[in-house]
């Protein structure tokens, strides 16, 4: 016999009846079910009824990327103990500590529900900060994981002065991007590198506030980075470049192309 729901459920030979009490009627109704087996005895799995684990190994790998006000932080999850299996239990809630590393009294804390990876915001510009990790359960805290020390950038107060990323996508997207990956702005949209028969994006080189790309089919310069959808001209048509690199001071563009085994 097993209690499970406020439920009774019992075996007997080939069948499993539950009991089940009516309020309304006051009254026990009974369901069987029967199976293809004489069973000998009954016993109800249920995920909730699991013994929940503590974290037996720290949080890794925790990195951070910061902006002047705000950072970008994550990590990965505690290594499996001994021989535990990819199957193991490891819906971990983690708690994340950001101190101050020159006033250890300020310490910003935060639970974050089975991910790894969380904003810290509402931060002090040019301050170095110090960011712990670690996983706990209701049955209690895993080991705090290494320090990762970093500092935030002075105060940015202009977008156009914030630090940036440009990514190119295999969709043949140019996107500009905060370093932590937010306020993405597409810049070269694909039916321009269409009029050029452009099918791949092969490097980006940033030269002052525009763009050199090299591609699969020219050497192209995109116009300005504060300009949105600027222009597009095609610097060296044909060029089979495997890979390209700008001088800033002279300023030159050097190419290889593995066809003709030569540099440019």
């Amino acid at each position: 016999m097993v209690i499970y729901n406020q439920r009774l459920y019992f075996s007997r030979a080939e069948n499993i009846t539950w009991e089940e009490y009516h309020e309304d009627e006051q009254m026990y109704y009974h369901n069987t079910y029967t199976t293809e087996s004489r069973l000998i005895s009954l016993a109800i799995m249920d995920q909730q009824s699991q013994p929940i684990p503590v974290p037996l190994t720290p949080v890794e790998a925790v990195e951070a990327i910061f902006l002047d006000t705000s950072a970008r932080i994550s990590w990965q999850k505690p290594a499996l103990f001994g021989t535990s299996g990819r199957g193991a239990w490891q819906q971990w809630r983690y708690e994340v500590a950001i101190q101050e590393s020159d006033n250890p009294q300020v310490v910003h804390t935060a639970k974050v529900n089975n991910i790894t990876q969380c904003d810290a915001v509402e931060l002090q510009p040019d301050t170095g900060y110090e960011i712990r990790v670690r996983a706990f359960t209701s049955a209690g805290n895993g080991a705090w994981s290494n320090k990762f020390i970093g500092r935030t950038l002075p105060s940015m107060d202009s977008m156009i002065n914030r630090p940036y990323a440009l990514i190119a996508t295999k969709d043949r997207q140019l996107i500009r991007t905060e370093l932590d990956g937010k306020f993405r702005q597409q810049l070269l949209p694909k039916s321009k590198l269409d009029t050029f028969g452009v099918n791949n994006i092969t490097g980006v080189y940033v030269y002052k506030d525009s763009v050199v790309l090299n591609t699969d089919q020219h050497i192209l310069h995109y116009g300005s980075l504060t300009i949105e959808h600027s222009s597009l001209t095609v610097v060296v048509n044909k060029s089979n470049a495997h890979s390209i690199a700008v001088e800033w001071m002279a300023p030159k563009i050097y190419w290889s192309n593995p066809f003709e085994r030569m540099n440019k």
